[in-house]
């Protein structure tokens, strides 16, 4: 069955992102059998056909733009139509992917690092045919994730999401005619602007603020700088105009999915109304009184579909294809000893077994939605429930969990995890040491706990992208690991443990790692591996590849042989 679904899968396309270009040509940014390649909707080549990693697509008339990954991070490059010419703009690589706006049919506005290492908002031309425009000086602080563009494209006014000297973000608006700018918008306490869209006259703005753990929106008038904020129900992104000008599109966040609603301005009625139940819609466009959006399924991988409300019409614009041959997930809240309930998504095997896989996520604040996962689907196939936990640490804004400090989400996490396991065996979906553990970055921190802490209740454990000893953390070279490592754990546990053996489990425990991670280096996991004690580990380490794992082959050669894993060693276990 296993190779059956890895042939299927090698060969798969599915969306990841998609733009209009000004003149309305659909760019669709997919996942391909070679990579991340950007398409002209409708076309079966893309436009760039590297070795390389190419996304979130933008353009004009003239040409087509869209991120690079590169060594150094994410490079702009732009296809000319004209000239059918690469060219690379005068902007810095980012560290984050970002999609870049378009200026006019020729110019594109981005961030730009001088010599002496300060940051710039900067105009320049897709063929660096012109000197790059200087905008508004951002800080030496200013992180790639917070910079939001929105250009007004007749009045070619710029909207910017700029971080202050202070612990705020504001939002400016800059002329580039007249290179002077304006704060519309400033944060205040916990509010913090995250991004801006015009309206249709461009003479108001809607900006997406986040307060506290949660997201709202500000209307802004633009001319007087007047703004209201909106209350509106929990967002899962940004609102947009719809195209009466009156009423807003909201992405309400209905976890573990996504629906649609409108927003009537003048009435403050919000009225939601479903396209496709039970699925998480997102990246909402209106195009000529259709709107597109982007759908992610537990069953099918991620497709691009259009909404025409005169007729009342839904179409998938994208190759459909199958993979539904196992059932969607359960909401199911598991209650905790320490009187709260976890939010989980329980996924029913092909065939009872009563072997269950836990799956933890990373982050520590990050959460399991609704989405494809051709992992879950092999692991389901063969027999096994797959049980993925949202402890107390994630970001689950429609279910209440208490909140965390930080140094809290290594070892109180650990404690929920564990109940989850203990209501599965209470519930007979798992029998004890039938149970696998999987996690990835953090999560697989959060398995490795687990697992020590339950010892031979546990069959096998799988964790990727991780370590199986924390301490070192303490100690990277790479600063934003180490504020993930204060943020996440106590001081206690960072601390180096002893020399000698690491820990000798009574399972078997495959650990999968890219060759290439700059976060997490191989050399510091070969070291913690060769401590391991028992019998049966395996290190798999997968070949070109970092902290997050992206070619096809490998995605399917390391979820073939976890798949196989589990199913071997919890399958040897309950013939036991």
């Amino acid at each position: 069955m296993i190779p059956n679904y890895l042939e299927k899968l090698e060969k798969a396309v599915w969306l990841q992102h998609f733009s209009f270009t000004t003149d309305g040509t659909l760019l669709l940014g997919c996942n391909t059998q070679h990579g991340s390649r950007v398409y002209i909707h409708a076309t079966d080549t893309p436009m760039v056909e590297r070795s390389t990693h190419q996304m979130y697509p933008f353009g004009t008339s003239q040409f087509v733009g869209f991120l690079e990954h590169t060594e150094n991070g994410y490079q702009v490059v732009c296809h000319d139509l004209n000239t059918q010419t690469e060219h690379l703009p005068a902007l810095a690589p980012l560290t984050y992917p970002i999609q870049p706006s378009v200026y006019g049919e020729e110019h594109i506005v981005g961030l730009r690092v001088n010599a002496d290492g300060q940051q710039k908002l900067v105009l320049v031309h897709h063929r660096n045919d012109e000197e790059p425009i200087e905008l508004l000086d951002l800080p030496n602080e200013q992180k790639a994730d917070q910079l939001y563009v929105a250009v007004a494209p007749r009045r070619r006014a710029i909207i910017v999401t700029r971080k202050t000297t202070g612990p705020y973000t504001e939002l400016v608006l800059c002329d580039p005619e007249t290179k002077s700018s304006r704060v519309l918008l400033s944060g205040e306490g916990n509010m913090t602007p995250v991004s801006a869209q015009w309206n249709l006259e461009e003479s108001a703005l809607i900006c997406l603020v986040r307060v506290g753990r949660r997201l709202d929106a500000v209307q802004i008038e633009v001319e007087s700088g007047e703004h209201v904020r909106l209350n509106l129900p929990l967002l899962a992104e940004a609102p947009i105009w719809n195209p009466d000008g009156r009423s807003l599109l909201l992405t309400l966040d209905e976890w573990p999915g996504t629906r649609f609603a409108t927003y009537h301005l003048e009435s403050k009625e919000v009225v939601p109304f479903d396209l496709l139940p039970g699925v998480a819609h997102s990246i909402p466009r209106w195009r000529e009184g259709a709107l597109y959006f982007k759908v992610a399924s537990s069953q099918q991988p991620p497709a691009l579909y259009r909404w025409q409300p005169e007729q009342n019409e839904l179409q998938c614009l994208t190759r459909q294809q199958d993979f539904s041959q196992t059932a969607p997930p359960e909401v199911i809240g598991i209650e905790t000893e320490r009187g709260y309930a976890v939010p989980c998504l329980v996924y029913p095997p092909a065939k009872e077994q009563k072997r269950a896989v836990f799956l933890l996520h990373g982050g520590p604040s990050g959460a399991w939605d609704i989405s494809w996962s051709p992992w879950i689907q092999l692991l389901q196939s063969l027999g096994m429930r797959v049980i993925l936990v949202n402890p107390r640490g994630s970001t689950v804004r429609n279910w209440p969990l208490p909140p965390l400090k930080p140094g809290e989400f290594g070892k109180l996490d650990v404690l929920d995890v564990i109940d989850c396991i203990r209501e599965a065996i209470n519930r007979s979906w798992a029998s004890p040491v039938q149970i696998g553990l999987y996690g990835e970055s953090y999560g697989g921190y959060l398995a490795t706990r687990t697992a020590q802490a339950l010892g031979d209740e546990v069959g096998a454990l799988l964790i990727m992208s991780s370590y199986l000893n924390v301490t070192v953390l303490k100690n990277s070279r790479d600063p934003v690991v180490r504020r993930f490592a204060e943020y996440a754990f106590t001081s206690e546990e960072l601390e180096p443990s002893v020399e000698g053996e690491l820990w000798t489990p009574d399972f078997p425990i495959l650990q999968v790692h890219g060759e290439h991670d700059l976060q997490l280096p191989l050399a510091d996991v070969n070291v913690q591996f060769e401590k391991l004690g028992g019998h049966g580990h395996e290190l798999y380490v997968l070949a070109g590849e970092g902290h997050t794992i992206r070619n096809r082959s490998n995605i399917c050669a390391w979820i073939g042989k976890g798949a196989q894993f589990f199913d071997d060693a919890l399958r040897s276990v309950q013939e036991e």
